[in-house]
């Protein structure tokens, strides 16, 4: 197999380097993790039905696309609307809400056709988005957080909140009458610690394991990979922060 590097697009990235960087950039890019959209679809598909498995015997899995949260002061804002306190009803959220400010659809409309299509092929034994109305009169089982890829993990963080922000879902899992999971083809060690440090204790599952800089390179090459990303693009008043794993 070739290396990355020597593709056609890996070329024309590393032009825009100086020739006493390129080589220091190259050993970066041969280290990125190419994923295409058919392998994140499969994986995080047979993660949903090893979830399906464990929980054969009770209540469909409910999913819900990762998605950013709403905020009142300092406070999220419950995922079903006027449900902080007392008892839950009505529709479930939107899978992703329309912000006019940014009407492009990122890696949430992967996310959330893949759930779509799951669901429509198990029809009633799996629900997209339900509202409390649903997951109480169906006995609904685990709630599964979906994501693409977990970083610092604080988003799924977030978002796990906005279910414990609802007072009947709290109730619910301190009875142990539903699971959380949280679904990702792939995170960061930190990142998944932070996802599972939410009070509501949810399962972390993933289809591969995400190398760093810290724990691919080993000084000085270590070193001078962190340099680079300091460094480009210039004028960027922060670096970067790059996430490598292996080709595939």
């Amino acid at each position: 197999m070739s290396r990355f590097s020597e593709s056609e697009v890996a070329e024309r990235w590393l032009e825009r380097f100086s020739e006493t960087d390129r080589e220091i950039a190259v050993s970066l890019i041969d280290e990125v993790l190419l994923v295409g959209g058919g392998e994140l679809t499969s994986g995080i598909t047979r993660l949903f039905d090893k979830i399906q498995a464990e929980h054969g015997s009770q209540g469909p899995p409910g999913f819900y696309a990762e998605r950013e949260v709403e905020w009142d002061k300092n406070q999220v804002l419950p995922i079903f609307p006027s449900a902080r306190n007392g008892h839950a009803v009505g529709k479930g959220p939107q899978p992703i809400p329309f912000d006019p400010n940014r009407p492009e659809v990122g890696s949430e409309g992967l996310i959330v056709n893949l759930i779509t299509s799951y669901c429509r092929q198990h029809g009633r034994e799996m629900f997209n988005h339900p509202g409390p109305d649903l997951l109480r009169r169906r006995k609904a089982g685990p709630i599964v957080v979906v994501a693409d890829f977990i970083g610092s993990g604080q988003r799924v963080w977030e978002m796990l909140e906005t279910f414990r922000a609802v007072a009947s879902v709290r109730s619910w899992r301190s009875y142990h009458l539903i699971d959380f999971y949280v679904v990702a083809y792939s995170g960061t060690e930190e990142g998944l610690r932070h996802v599972r440090s939410s009070r509501l204790r949810p399962k972390v599952l993933t289809v591969s394991g995400c190398p760093t800089i810290d724990t691919v390179f080993r000084k000085p090459t270590r070193d001078a990979v962190r340099q680079l990303c300091r460094t480009y693009p210039p004028n960027h008043n922060r670096p970067p922060l790059v996430m490598v794993g292996r080709e595939r």
